[in-house]
């Protein structure tokens, strides 16, 4: 669920798409949500940019923050011709 109450497609594949299922196979069950804590309860906006930040700080960036990833990687994915109709999600 993005911005305006509106369900977001977010086409993954490859390493992402392997670690994603990796992390499903051992999250808690039960839910839509994503992002759980290691007891089961859906992470706050809070706890996901302490994620961001130390993520950021493991690999050496220091400037921006959640939407500037997504904004790059999304900009990368269609630069290189991806197509979100075209990828299996």
């Amino acid at each position: 669920m993005g911005k305006g109450e509106k369900y977001r497609t977010v086409p993954i594949d490859g390493e992402a798409r392997e670690a994603l299922k990796h992390y499903l196979r051992y999250r808690e069950e039960g839910g839509d949500e994503l992002w759980k804590t290691e007891y089961g309860e859906v992470m706050s906006k809070h706890s996901i940019r302490i994620m961001v930040v130390r993520l950021k700080e493991r690999a050496g960036i220091k400037e921006g923050g959640s939407h500037r990833f997504r904004h790059y990687f999304a900009t990368k994915f269609l630069e290189a011709d991806g197509d979100q109709d075209e990828v299996e999600t």
